[in-house]
């Protein structure tokens, strides 16, 4: 049988710092899912220090709208 410890039996018994670390977000060319992301942040009850963001450059031409649709979001 294999022992747990004293793992917290709850998240209201895990101690937080008092400064959250930030969140890495990687985006591309897909802001619909971008956006449903960050509106999920935005409805936490902790929200972390910082967003750090990755955007990577365009393949082609086609990614180029969708790519500043991401960084308009991310603004």
């Amino acid at each position: 049988m294999t022992s747990y410890g004293n793992l917290p039996a709850s998240l209201d018994d895990v101690e937080l710092p008092q400064v959250l670390p930030p969140i890495v977000l990687i985006a591309f060319t897909r802001p619909d899912l971008l956006q449903t992301d960050l509106k999920a942040i935005g409805q936490q009850s902790l929200l972390p220090s910082k967003i750090i963001a990755f955007v990577d450059g365009a393949r082609n031409a086609d990614d180029q709208p969708l790519i500043k649709d991401c960084i308009l979001l991310l603004k």
